[in-house]
């Protein structure tokens, strides 16, 4: 059973956020996991909801990864070009796939590739495994448009296990109806290369396993093919989870706030270490559709610094920065303007979900 944890604020009516995504007629799914639940001081109660059927093949991806993984504490399977050959898929998956690409390019279209660097980056944000590149972004925007609120695929209000990978085993029809997806991610769905992607992430996942194993036993027999699969995809798969499921649970818990957003979103150093900038959250959240994430001169942001390598090579056709921040300071209030200006593309939002 998960256990609930403290709220750090009290979960009220508010505005929505601005989203950077085209207009959807996308409605608001009361959570699930509860019969009825609060929305506030004072409003109704939210309808009773049929429970979340479980995914029992979820369970077993995953939990079998992570067994894969333990091998990784056997002297048999370490190799130095193991570890460097995770280390690198890390940087890869991680920041150019996930980072810069399933989430500030094609989630927020806070900056725009040329077609061959955007299916580059696709093709290493699926090698995450996570969802597909159609599936994650249609998750994330749900996650910013109820953020904190009963509709949000992984509050960290419901319990801290919860929001790091507890909901991961349950369908959510918000997110997870074919119809739903295409209602939040209407831009990407229509896009051949997005749908070849959403569909054989798992397979490319596999090959790219298989060739480096094979590499491996070539090269250096089957210890050497068992080292680098172990190491460059089991170990490097669960550490890029991880890394990710971090910022949806420890970033909206612990950390401080340079703006004050209307959801629990944090800053917190360590989880942007290990994401590569991701954990400037409350600076994301302020301002989805800005590219940047770092507001403050400490904020480090690897992450956009390649996008800002990428931009000077010419393989960049737009970018959306957000402003700089001085030392110290009020927590900062975001009015009209400046939301406005965090809408990625001018892309209209969406609808206001009707518990609002």
């Amino acid at each position: 059973m998960l256990k609930n944890i403290r709220v750090l604020h009290p979960i009220h009516p508010r505005p929505p956020v601005p989203i950077e995504i085209p207009d959807s007629t996308a409605a608001s799914v009361p959570a699930p996991w509860t019969t009825t639940r609060k929305t506030g001081p004072g409003q109704p109660d939210t309808p009773e909801t049929a429970s979340r059927q479980f995914k029992p093949l979820t369970l077993v991806l995953i939990a079998a990864v992570h067994a894969g993984a333990l091998a990784a504490c056997f002297p048999y399977f370490f190799s130095w070009p193991g570890l460097i050959l995770c280390v690198l898929l890390v940087w890869m998956t991680a920041s150019l796939g996930v980072s810069l690409g399933f989430h500030r390019m094609l989630s927020h279209r806070s900056w725009r590739a040329k077609p061959w660097l955007r299916n580059l980056l696709t093709y290493l944000g699926s090698l995450a495994l996570e969802m597909g590149p159609i599936s994650w972004s249609a998750t994330h925007r749900q996650h910013h448009r109820e953020s904190d609120h009963e509709a949000d695929p992984h509050s960290p209000l419901i319990s801290f296990l919860w929001a790091h990978m507890g909901w991961l085993f349950y369908a959510n029809p918000g997110v997870d109806s074919p119809e739903q997806v295409r209602k939040l991610a209407p831009d990407l769905s229509t896009e051949r290369s997005m749908v070849f992607f959403e569909r054989t992430f798992i397979l490319q996942w596999i090959l790219l396993a298989a060739v480096i194993s094979s590499i491996g036993y070539l090269a250096g027999g089957w210890q050497l093919a068992l080292s680098l699969f172990v190491w460059g995809s089991l170990v490097r798969t669960v550490w890029v989870w991880h890394s990710t499921w971090f910022v949806n649970s420890v970033t909206h818990l612990f950390g401080y706030r340079n703006y004050a957003t209307p959801d629990s979103s944090r800053n917190l150093w360590w989880v942007a270490l290990v994401t590569f900038g991701e954990g400037w959250h409350n600076n994301h959240h302020a301002m989805a559709g800005t590219a940047n994430f770092g507001r403050r001169w400490f904020e480090l942001d690897p992450s956009y610094w390649m996008l800002a390598l990428f931009a000077r090579l010419g393989w960049v056709e737009k970018i959306n920065r957000g402003p700089k921040l001085s030392l110290g300071g009020a927590i900062q209030q975001l009015s009209e303007h400046v939301i406005a200006k965090s809408k990625a593309l001018q892309a209209p939002q969406l609808k206001q979900s009707s518990h609002r």
